[in-house]
């Protein structure tokens, strides 16, 4: 069975605030989760798992370190 669905998993940093920007800016419904972890949103049809991390600190010298063909 073909399905136009997908199923995108992202860091989020804190889902606290990343939950909440989806459901209130986005108005997207909030699904599974396991508290603290990861949290499924139902992004219109498609399913977008977040997951809790931790920022990012980019070196300066890894800023264009991977190149996009155009």
């Amino acid at each position: 069975m073909k399905s136009n669905t997908f199923h995108l998993a992202v860091e989020a940093g804190s889902l606290k605030n990343t939950v909440q920007w989806y459901q209130t800016v986005l108005g997207c419904e909030i699904g599974m989760a396991e508290d603290g972890k990861w949290q499924d949103i139902d992004f219109w049809g498609n399913e977008l798992t977040l997951h809790e991390s931790e920022p990012r600190v980019a070196k300066s010298d890894d800023r264009n370190r991977h190149h996009v063909a155009m």
